[in-house]
């Protein structure tokens, strides 16, 4: 996807608050272009930064701490941004009736 190629809508489902550390809560997302879902995105604020993560495997290294592997990635910054600014749009639609 190039730089400045624009994300299809998205649509937001099963909101649930959480408000623990940068994260705001969760909910799953429906790209209707790509026909697929994200079930349990994670959607995260720290200062006026905004972003959505999605979920990922949880491991213990050697010395007991807490690691995670992604489970998905964008290819670029851009397209996670892009993303990222849309699925949040579409879960205060959800949410509160207004991006």
């Amino acid at each position: 996807m190039s730089e400045n190629a624009a994300l299809p809508p998205i649509e937001a489902r099963n909101f649930r608050r959480i408000g623990r550390g940068t994260l705001v809560g969760s909910a799953d997302l429906y790209v209707r272009k790509w026909r697929f879902w994200f079930y349990g995105a994670l959607w995260h604020r720290k200062g006026d930064r905004e972003w959505i993560s999605f979920p990922a495997r949880e491991w213990v290294d050697r010395d007991g701490e807490r690691n995670f592997f992604a489970l998905g990635k964008f290819e670029t910054h851009g397209d996670a941004v892009r993303f990222s600014a849309a699925a949040i749009a579409a879960i205060k639609q959800l949410t509160w009736g207004a991006t």
